[in-house]
């Protein structure tokens, strides 16, 4: 069925026929394929020129409450450590600290390039 079938069949617009299949396959609830090439589509006697795109509804029953179950967990999970993390304006900021002897061994390099460069030619 196509999103203006469904659409002139509910009563609502083909965008939100879209909207709700795009919420519906980003929540796991319904696959989508498209058609192998020479594939007759049902309900037609011979394939379509430009394909087509096969759509069925995943996980009736038990099956499809464990699937509910998992993405469920996962999006709480995901949910409370985003909300265990502090904000961003309390998280501490990495800072490199230099030991003493670190220090010394830069200014030594540092010391040593200076005294390797030579003036410019005038």
């Amino acid at each position: 069925m196509t999103r203006r079938t469904l659409a002139e069949h509910t009563g609502l617009s083909i965008r939100t026929v879209q909207r709700s299949i795009t919420q519906y396959k980003e929540a796991g609830h319904l696959q989508t394929a498209r058609s192998k090439p020479g594939e007759i589509p049902p309900g037609a006697t011979k394939p379509f020129w430009c394909g087509f795109s096969h759509r069925w509804i995943v996980g009736r029953g038990q099956a499809g409450a464990a699937m509910l179950a998992a993405v469920t967990a996962a999006k709480l999970k995901a949910l409370a450590r985003k909300a265990a993390r502090p904000p961003k304006a309390q998280r501490r900021r990495k800072t490199w600290q230099l030991t003493d002897e670190q220090r010394q061994q830069l200014e030594a390099i540092d010391a040593d390039s200076r005294a390797r460069e030579q003036p410019p030619p005038e």
